[in-house]
């Protein structure tokens, strides 16, 4: 087996942050699937195990961004480290809003200018991601 990389997974899996039904939670994301308009979506155990086997890490931070963000891909890998606030007790990331709704006519007095960005903050509220 020489040449192959092996890849250990720990014997203990990652606790989640929060307690969840989990029970409660399927049987409400099966309510949401009868309806075609609203999207499908992961409960928060199966996105902790997807994390779990991805091995490349670059992958994972990108992922586990996605999910504690709720950014579009764009948004999270325009991040800098200066995006990022970590300071106890609020954590945060100001994502830069990247997508444009509305067309230049089709502007409002209170929207931001043309060519400027939007910026939202978003608390980051899991521990083991900050």
């Amino acid at each position: 087996m020489s040449g192959l990389l092996s890849y250990s997974h720990p014997q203990q899996p990652a606790q989640m942050p929060v307690a969840i039904d989990y029970p409660a939670a399927l049987a409400l994301r099966q309510m949401a699937l009868v309806q075609d308009e609203l999207p499908k979506y992961l409960l928060a155990p199966e996105v902790s195990a997807l994390l779990h086997y991805v091995p490349n890490l670059h992958r994972k931070m990108l992922l586990a961004t996605l999910w504690n963000t709720g950014a579009r891909i764009n948004e999270a890998l325009a991040l800098t480290r200066g995006d990022f606030s970590l300071s106890p007790p609020y954590p945060f990331v100001q994502l830069a809003t990247l997508k444009q709704r509305a067309e230049k006519s089709a502007r409002t007095a209170g929207r931001a200018p043309a060519g400027s960005q939007a910026h939202r903050l978003v608390p980051l509220s899991d521990h083991h991601y900050v």
